[in-house]
């Protein structure tokens, strides 16, 4: 199951119910067999929400948490509402508490008045907090937002070389990541015969087909460049899988 909302992390209910409250009665109801939530904003990532990932036995060891930039004056400016060293501290916590916990993220390259210096300071962010891997995109301006009235003042050419170096740390990093991970158990939700999501977030392919919609348990034989080859061990039937948006 996939719990869907703007700064879904924020969610409460009339009731006083916060969004750990959400997680641990999903939890509860054992009828999930694994639980995602997306898009979380890293200010609203508290100690009760990291808490229940970890203790909730459905919440899947993997999050994105987008942190956009590295500059604590981009962050600014786009009024995120935390700083580079906030982010990272959150980043260890919830590391700390759940020890195979696969984290990924979003950048913004070319933000209007980035400098050299800024990007230097994103590239330093994502090879600190150690992402599994990350999105990652050049800034363009979106009509009717404060953004936009900052003016495009980044040269293409230059958001394109920033975009590339960027995008070339993260892919070493992931595939440092995948590389850790030949030999070790997974636990695949098939989306197709053989083709699905390990609980890191991974995608998989299975050397047998199973049911869609199902676990299957295997063993990681194998990567591609994006993706981890596996070995099919037993299959489990999936209690239910879907995706709730949460209106905030």
């Amino acid at each position: 199951m996939t719990l869907l909302g703007q700064t879904v992390n924020s969610w409460r209910d009339g009731e006083g119910r916060d969004f750990a409250d959400l997680l641990r009665a999903v939890d509860a109801t054992g009828a999930v067999g694994r639980v995602r939530f997306t898009s979380p904003h890293p200010f609203f990532l508290g100690e009760r929400v990291m808490a229940a990932m970890a203790e909730c036995a459905t919440a899947a060891p993997h999050l994105h948490l987008p942190v956009q930039s590295g500059s604590d004056r981009l962050l600014k400016l786009m009024r995120r509402n935390y700083t580079s060293a906030e982010f990272l501290k959150k980043a260890a916590r919830l590391r700390s508490l759940i020890g195979d916990l696969a984290l990924t993220s979003d950048f913004i390259v070319g933000f209007p008045g980035e400098t050299e210096e800024d990007f230097q300071a994103t590239l330093e962010l994502a090879a600190a907090a150690d992402l599994d891997s990350a999105y990652c995109f050049s800034f363009s301006p979106r009509e009717g937002t404060e953004a936009a009235a900052f003016g495009d003042t980044v040269p293409e050419e230059m958001k394109q070389s920033r975009l590339r170096v960027l995008l070339d740390a993260v892919e070493a990093n992931m595939a440092r990541k995948l590389d850790a991970m030949l030999g070790k158990p997974v636990r695949v939700l098939l989306e197709t015969e053989t083709d699905g999501r390990t609980q890191y977030h991974y995608r998989a392919r299975l050397d047998a087909p199973g049911v869609p919609g199902s676990f299957v348990d295997a063993v990681v034989t194998g990567r591609t460049d994006t993706a981890l080859k596996a070995k099919s061990l037993q299959s489990i039937a999936s209690p239910h899988t879907g995706v709730v948006s949460l209106r905030q």
